[in-house]
């Protein structure tokens, strides 16, 4: 009886999850507030879901048994674990869900909380409630949740990612991961080189991973920094100036062409001027 009842509460457990993690996936939109065991799978979720994703291709590898007669493959480098890993969760009827991990730091309760609200104050908001989370264990890393607005912009499709990246631009490597309960154009997969940063996208599902890294080969990089390709304004603007200068520069000679053919005397009025003489 009692293994029977242990196994039960295991079967509704491994349920609840399974239903849990299809609704976070962004397969659906919900507006009622998570139940209780559905919010501590949500924080279980925001914590490790970027781990998974970042050490997913080692796994994989390191699973794969080599073929009977192959030669040994060497075990990949060491995985480029970032320096800041945020999970959002979106929602476009309520506040985003967000946990900030610290993988490779020792953080402090007042650094946290000066992140959480630099990050606030980037997003036009005031400082939300945060909650740390101490290590669990040797291996483990401080978190922090908190509930934030304007990550997202569910009526222009936008992704406010350049609010992070001037937040932790101290760092060398941060990564943001986002979930979208509902439907939002996703930016395609892509690398490219935008100094000081360089930017890889890929879109997972019902979300995204940004993952930039910082160049602070010359200290912290000030002024504003953003993740958005470059749409080559200044050059456009440059071009539409040069082409109306070559066009102001034709019309002004046309015109003097013009007036200078008038004020000049026909032909046949000069050779009868000249025989008068």
């Amino acid at each position: 009886m009692m293994s029977f009842e242990r196994t039960a509460l295991r079967d509704r457990s491994a349920s609840d999850a399974s239903i849990h993690l299809w609704v976070a996936s962004g397969r659906t939109a919900r507006s009622e507030a998570p139940a209780p065991r559905a919010r501590r799978l949500l924080r279980a979720a925001l914590v490790t879901l970027p781990l998974l994703l970042s050490h997913a291709p080692v796994l994989a590898q390191q699973g794969t048994p080599p073929a009977t007669g192959s030669t040994p493959v060497a075990a990949p480098a060491q995985k480029d674990v970032p320096d800041i890993q945020m999970t959002v969760f979106a929602y476009p009827d309520r506040r985003e869900e967000v946990a900030i991990s610290y993988p490779n730091q020792k953080p402090t309760d007042e650094q946290v909380r000066k992140d959480v609200g630099t990050l606030a104050q980037a997003l036009g908001m005031a400082a939300p409630r945060v909650k740390i989370n101490p290590p669990a264990g040797k291996e483990g890393f401080v978190t922090a949740e908190a509930e934030l607005t304007g990550l997202t912009n569910w009526s222009n499709g936008q992704i406010n990612v350049d609010a992070v990246v001037h937040t932790f631009r101290r760092v060398k490597h941060l990564q943001v991961f986002l979930l979208f309960s509902g439907t939002i154009p996703l930016p395609p997969a892509g690398e490219r080189d935008q100094p000081p940063l360089r930017i890889r996208t890929q879109p997972a599902g019902s979300g995204v991973v940004f993952d930039v890294w910082i160049d602070q080969s010359k200290g912290t990089p000030e002024g504003a920094l953003s993740v958005r390709p470059a749409d080559g304004s200044g050059f456009l603007w440059l071009a539409v100036g040069g082409t109306l200068l070559v066009l102001g520069l034709s019309a002004l000679l046309i015109w003097y062409v013009v007036v200078g053919q008038k004020r000049r005397p026909p032909a046949h009025a000069v050779s009868h001027a000249n025989e008068g003489k």
